[in-house]
Order: C-alpha cells, then sequence, then structure tokens
C-alpha cells in the first residue's frame, strides 16, 4: 500500500486540488452545490473526501470523473442527517479528465484530498 507520503506519482503530478483553494494547512471546505458541478478539469487522484450533514434529514451525493461517458465514484450516496462521513482511497482513484460533485439537496459541505497533472 501506498501513502501520500510514498506514493509513486506518474510524470506531472502533483498538484493538490481544493474545491475552493487551499491554505496551507490543505483543503478548505465548501458548501456541496445542488447540481452536479465541476471541482476540477485535470486527470486527478483522490484520497480522500469529506462530507457532514447538518440537516434533519439524510441528503444523497453524487461524485464522477469527467471522461467522455463519466464515471460515478459515488453514485447517489445517502449522508445521514447531522453527520459527519469520510471516505478514503488509500491508493487513490484516479478521475479521468477531472470531476464533478453534487448534492440531492441543501446542507452538506465537504472538503477533499486530491491532486492533479501539473502539465
Amino acid at each position: 500500500m501506498s501513502s501520500l507520503t510514498s506514493r509513486q506519482f506518474p510524470m506531472g503530478f502533483p498538484e493538490q486540488v481544493g474545491v475552493t483553494g487551499t491554505t496551507n494547512a490543505g483543503p478548505l471546505l465548501a458548501a456541496v452545490p445542488t447540481s452536479p458541478t465541476s471541482i476540477v478539469s485535470k486527470d486527478t487522484y483522490l484520497f480522500q473526501i469529506s462530507l457532514t450533514n447538518g440537516t434533519a434529514a439524510a441528503i444523497s451525493f453524487t461524485l464522477s470523473d469527467k471522461q467522455s461517458s463519466p464515471k460515478s465514484a459515488m453514485d447517489a450516496t445517502s449522508i445521514p442527517a447531522n453527520t459527519t462521513v469520510s471516505f478514503n482511497w488509500e491508493d487513490g482513484i484516479f478521475m479521468k479528465g477531472g470531476m464533478t460533485w453534487g448534492a440531492g439537496g441543501a446542507g452538506l459541505t465537504g472538503s477533499i484530498v486530491a491532486f492533479n497533472r501539473t502539465v
């Protein structure tokens, strides 16, 4: 198994991706939009996504790559009410062409740990 410190990225990686930018401490939290919205438009390795649902009802969440025929990494995954959940891909999941995310309703906030191609 690899980790962020031992991962051997292909040429041109890594550049950290943030949903609304990054700080020295890492990606910032952001409201997950209620329709599919692009996060990044470059080949990306996704390692973690953390989602918080502060509402009283479950909200669905979708995460897809941006291939010519997009593939879902998470398809209408239910995020329970008043819960924070994290999904981890230890070796990274390759999101061809970038990725989009969206929620089935207002109230989700999220943060990602991902790295994209710089060239």
